[in-house]
């Protein structure tokens, strides 16, 4: 199961809680340096409670591979559709590897004319 996100998202949550704690804690009218303290404990505590919500994002996101039942039909089926050749290139099968590799190349390497 992948978590949902990345560490980034975890930074810009602990970037917003960090202003958001500045921001009602600075319109204090005995605003001490000690607000930098709070803040910083606001944003690291943000910043591992963002890893808990992305797992439970993740998680109730997830969605197993459906089981594959197989029965003896199927799997006869499966078989036959293995064991079918493969007769996509028709048209190649006169002709040598070569000789195709060949005309590959002349068409890779032809000059186009001047304008």
């Amino acid at each position: 199961m992948t978590l949902y996100g990345s560490i980034f998202y975890n930074c810009w949550v602990a970037l917003a809680a960090f202003s958001v704690h500045f921001f009602i804690a600075i319109q204090d009218v005995y605003a001490s340096p000690r607000i930098l303290f709070g803040c910083f404990a606001t944003a690291i505590i943000a910043f591992f409670v963002t890893f808990i919500v992305r797992y439970v994002i993740a998680y109730a996101l997830y969605t197993p591979e459906p089981a594959i039942v197989e029965d003896e039909q199927t799997s006869k089926e499966a078989t036959q559709v293995e064991a079918a050749p493969a007769t996509s290139t028709i048209e190649f099968q006169d002709e040598s590897s070569e000789d195709i590799a060949q005309v590959v190349r002349t068409m890779l390497h032809k000059d186009e004319p001047a304008k």
